[in-house]
């Protein structure tokens, strides 16, 4: 089968279109991906006390690792 420089070109921007409506869906992604960096670059957990006792030996681990 023989394509012609028309059905070619036809076939093109039904591909074009369909790649271009796919944008939706990818617009919504990147919407997404913002907003987690955003929440990321606010910093750590904020409602986690910071370690303020020294560690002490457990039941577990090897002798002399606390």
């Amino acid at each position: 089968m023989k394509l012609t420089m028309k059905q070619l070109k036809q076939f093109v921007h039904e591909v074009i279109a369909e790649a271009a409506a796919d944008g939706v869906v990818q617009k919504k992604y990147r919407k997404s991906f913002r907003r987690m960096i955003k929440l990321a670059a606010k910093g750590g957990t904020k409602s986690s006390p910071p370690y303020t006792k020294a560690p002490k030996m457990g039941k577990s681990g090897t002798p002399g690792n606390p």
